[in-house]
């Protein structure tokens, strides 16, 4: 009887050492690569075993090492907790059950720090008055807008560069003319870009950096709702253009500038790059509306009504992205 329960533990500790390869195999994911759901089940039901060596603390660890593959929902967490898995786990997978203004959260896919914007009503547009304003593509209106979150901060080469290390098809090489144009080779560039925006990416680039992230781009109502942060100005400050809090200083600056954040702390939301949106205007699939205006841009461009569109397979120095997260993912 000893004999058969110390073999049963030796089974299980080679088990819980193996847990990343074989997860892998069964999966199709590298051992050391971020984690999917289906590796995190195997791992809840290992850590179930009697007398597994594998814990819920020794799970967890590998979590937040390894990252994940997927934002948890409503029904995952349902299903995860079914199999026995304890609160802070649950926690580690997916975003805060009830945020608060100013609430941030970050996400394992992407390892990038996310904001809520609660939910509520957007005065889109501007109002006749505002100096800049184009008449015929910002017309006033109230928009009902859902809670969603965020990303702080536009995506920068650093962390696009996880992304293409993940998904080699969208390499410098592999994604059509001029894209990743500042880049040197694959998957480098130089090491001062690396905090700032990346750029020369096309919107469907975007789009499947935030699918691989678990993310998703933000319509343009959400991205003006963002930006605004409940004010209601041309700006997300009262008065004048101040050039330290929105950039236009004919060079891109890293994203995270602190200067930069509004009330609801995002960064850069005006000025920097423009941004990609989900948005096509007036249903034209071959483009999407951008927002925000860029660092080579008048004023009258980085107002938070500001909009224009772009073909949505073009690239170009001064446009780039952040991704949203619509607050029923969990």
């Amino acid at each position: 009887m000893t004999r058969c329960l110390a073999s049963l533990v030796a089974a299980l500790m080679c088990g819980a050492a193996a847990f990343s390869t074989a997860s892998a195999r069964q999966t199709g994911a590298p051992a050391d690569g971020p984690m999917s759901l289906a590796q995190i089940r195997s791992g809840i039901g290992l850590t179930r075993l009697p007398g597994s060596p594998l814990t819920f603390v020794q799970l967890t660890a590998d979590i937040r090492r390894r990252g994940v593959t997927f934002i948890l929902t409503v029904s995952e967490e349902a299903e995860l907790r079914q199999l026995g898995a304890p609160e802070n786990l649950i926690r580690l997978l997916g975003p805060p059950r009830s945020p608060a203004e100013r609430q941030f959260w970050k996400p394992l896919t992407d390892d990038r720090e996310m904001g809520w914007a609660p939910a509520g009503r957007l005065r889109m547009g501007s109002p006749p008055e505002e100096a800049g304003r184009d008449p015929s593509s910002e017309i006033q209106g109230d928009v009902p807008v859902a809670s969603f979150w965020l990303d702080r901060t536009e995506v920068s080469n650093d962390a696009y560069r996880r992304f293409v290390r993940a998904k080699p098809q969208w390499a410098k090489s592999k994604g059509g003319a001029n894209y990743l144009r500042e880049w040197t080779s694959g998957d480098e560039f130089p090491p001062a870009i690396g905090a700032q925006p990346v750029v020369f990416v096309h919107a469907t680039a975007a789009a499947e950096y935030a699918a691989w992230a678990g993310k998703r781009l933000p319509s343009e109502e959400e991205w003006e709702y963002a930006a605004r942060a409940q004010t209601t100005g041309a700006y997300w400050w009262s008065g004048e253009f101040q050039p330290s809090m929105a950039n236009n200083s004919e060079e891109l600056w890293e994203v995270d500038r602190a200067s930069t954040a509004n009330p609801w702390g995002f960064f850069n939301m005006l000025g920097n790059v423009w941004e990609w949106t989900s948005t096509s205007p007036d249903r034209d699939a071959q483009r999407r509306i951008v927002r925000g205006g860029a660092f080579d841009g008048d004023v009258s461009f980085l107002r938070a009504a500001k909009r224009t569109a772009f073909n949505q397979s073009g690239v170009a120095p001064n446009v780039g992205f952040r991704c949203a997260l619509s607050a029923g993912a969990r």
